[in-house]
Formats: C-alpha cells, sequence, structure tokens
C-alpha cells in the first residue's frame, strides 16, 4: 500500500477533530514504515497519557515526532515528514 495524499488530509482532519473534542479526547498518528500505510487511533484520557504500543519496529508515531521537533501536526508537515522519511 503506498501512503496517498488523500489518505494524510483524511487522518490529520481526524486528528483535529479529535483535538476539538476536548474533555480528553485526542488522536496519535502512525505510520508503517513497511507498508506505508498511516492511521489514526483516538484516546480518551485527560492526562493523555494513552497511547498504543505496536511492537513493531515499523510503526512509528508521527504526531508526536512532530511535536517533538516543535512542529504543528498539520497535512504539510506530515507529507514533508513522511516523504523524507526521517523518522
Amino acid at each position: 500500500m503506498v501512503c496517498k495524499a488523500a489518505d494524510v488530509v483524511r487522518v490529520v482532519n481526524k486528528y483535529n477533530e479529535y483535538k476539538m473534542k476536548g474533555n480528553g479526547h485526542y488522536g496519535i498518528i502512525y505510520f508503517n514504515k513497511k507498508t506505508r500505510e498511516i492511521f489514526i487511533n483516538e484516546y480518551c484520557d485527560l492526562s493523555h497519557f494513552s497511547y498504543t504500543y505496536y511492537n513493531d519496529e515499523n510503526i512509528v508515531n508521527l504526531s508526536t515526532i512532530l511535536e517533538h521537533r516543535g512542529l504543528e501536526v498539520n497535512i504539510s508537515n506530515m507529507i514533508e515528514l513522511i516523504t523524507e522519511g526521517d523518522f
């Protein structure tokens, strides 16, 4: 599977939708380097400490990578990160 721009747009829009819900709702965007699939998991935790651990070195947490670099989680930053593969 190839990660398409439409998939990135869908996932980033979901990320923002979850963020706007408030009350502990948030999403984490993951990317499978092997299959090139991008996906999001929704969580509800006021502390924002919930996440899913994938015992697979190919799955990376893109939203946290961008945040740790001081970058906004948006479509252009996400596409650039995936294209560069710098994770």
